[in-house]
């Protein structure tokens, strides 16, 4: 399959530049003419072929769009709803959004370019030009044209459903960070997808964007990626592909930190609990976790569990290992923090002393506020998740607005934070 990078490779340029020629976008991005018309030829004189997209039929209309706007703005206006600061679309095309409602960059630390309030207001000044649109002409007419709105670029944040409740607060919180220090006004379009069934979305919807932002994601998700580049610049979280730009923690060093610290704990009497689905990081830390525990004698046999990344299947789980294990483990290192909370809820119940009977910690995507308050505090490996979406956001506004025009990857080390379930101790 010919794709834009076979384009870019013929006419010696970049993948996003080819990307911005071919959606049409050349001019709105200072290529030059010639770069245009270059790009133009190789793709046709090779056969590329963009794919094609299926129209969806929820798709938004102007005036529906606007209405439930303004219901949001007349409640906020009335005091009798209170909302989170930050507007999200679900999924609304920047053509069919009124201009008066195009987000504005936060002037002050106290506003966020989503703010509900800001929108209020915007929102009541349309409905008063509405009005006076709707007046007898008189002689002003002649000035009553204005100058049209510069574009605005929209980046649409593709997430999953579920199975990641506990990294969604930190995610939320570095995309409202994001925000409210973009260097430029954005318009984000939150669009939630099925693991597993990234590509079927991406080919039935029609929606545009200027960038795209990838949330975790299975392996044949990444595979579609891989094989199907998108048509606009994209940025993976905690992923990475070729001729992506991506923002991922250091996979390998979290499970180092992880596995070196259980160790330390329990020499070779460690439980090790595994995620039931193959997700690429989850999947990866996991795998090199195992590796550096068996270089250090670990014997696998009967120490490895498998549990869904849900805390009543990490609390079924620790009911489990109480009824079956005769002496419970020196450690239980998970490979997810929903889990180890779930198992520490049960080791509680039946009165384990979580950090001196045995020790429990876990690599974490979780606020750290929540995993300092459970009961006993639990040590983690930190993933910087929302320093992490903070970053993937910035990179894809730049991406948008045409600051950054070439492919960047970045890669955050993970931090470890010793709590009460599994102390700091020196061997």
């Amino acid at each position: 399959m010919i794709t834009i990078y076979d384009v870019a490779k013929k006419c010696g340029v970049s993948a996003s530049t080819v990307s911005y020629v071919l959606s049409g976008n050349g001019d709105k991005r200072r290529i030059s003419p010639e770069t245009q018309a270059k790009v133009l030829a190789a793709a046709e004189e090779i056969g590329y072929k963009a794919r094609k997209r299926k129209p969806r039929s929820d798709a938004f209309s102007s005036q529906a769009a606007f209405s439930a706007v303004q219901t949001v703005a007349d409640q906020i206006s009335s005091g009798h709803t209170q909302f989170p600061s930050g507007y999200l679309s679900p999924d609304l095309p920047a053509s069919h959004a009124p201009a008066s409602l195009a987000s504005q960059t936060s002037q002050t630390s106290q506003a966020s370019p989503f703010s509900l309030a800001s929108l209020a207001s915007q929102a009541s000044q349309t409905s008063q030009a509405s009005q006076t649109a709707q007046a007898p002409l008189t002689s002003q007419t002649s000035q009553s044209s204005q100058p049209s709105h510069p574009h605005t670029p929209v980046v649409a944040v593709y997430w999953p459903r579920r199975d990641f409740e506990m990294c969604m607060p930190p995610l939320t919180q570095g995309l409202n960070s994001a925000l409210s220090n973009a260097p430029v006004p954005v318009n984000i379009s939150i669009r939630p997808y099925d693991q597993g069934y990234l590509g079927t979305l991406l080919e039935e919807e029609s929606s545009y964007c200027d960038a795209m932002l990838f949330v975790a994601g299975q392996q044949q998700d990444l595979k579609y990626l891989e094989q199907h580049p998108c048509q606009v610049p994209s940025v993976l979280l905690n992923r990475a592909l070729p001729g992506y730009s991506s923002v991922s923690v250091d996979h390998e060093e979290a499970a180092r930190l992880a596995a070196e610290h259980a160790l330390r704990c329990g020499g070779t009497d460690i439980a090790l609990i595994m995620n039931t689905v193959d997700y690429y990081g989850l999947t990866s830390r996991s795998e090199h976790m195992a590796q550096i525990l068996k270089k250090s004698g670990w014997n696998p046999d009967h120490r490895i569990y498998y549990c869904a990344n849900r805390i009543d299947d990490g609390y079924e789980l620790g009911l489990a290992m109480l009824r079956n294990c005769e002496v419970l483990p020196h450690v239980i290192l998970c490979a997810y923090d929903m889990v180890a909370l779930g198992i520490l809820g049960a080791l509680h119940e039946a009165g384990v002393v979580v950090g001196r009977e045995v020790d429990v910690l876990s690599v974490s995507t979780g606020p750290q506020r929540l995993m300092a308050r459970s009961c006993p505090p639990l040590t983690v490996v930190d993933l910087r998740v929302k320093e992490t979406m903070e970053r993937c956001l910035t990179m894809a506004i730049d991406l948008a607005s045409g600051r950054q025009t070439e492919p960047r990857t970045q890669l955050l080390q993970p931090e470890i934070i010793y709590r009460a379930s599994a102390p700091m101790r020196h061997v």
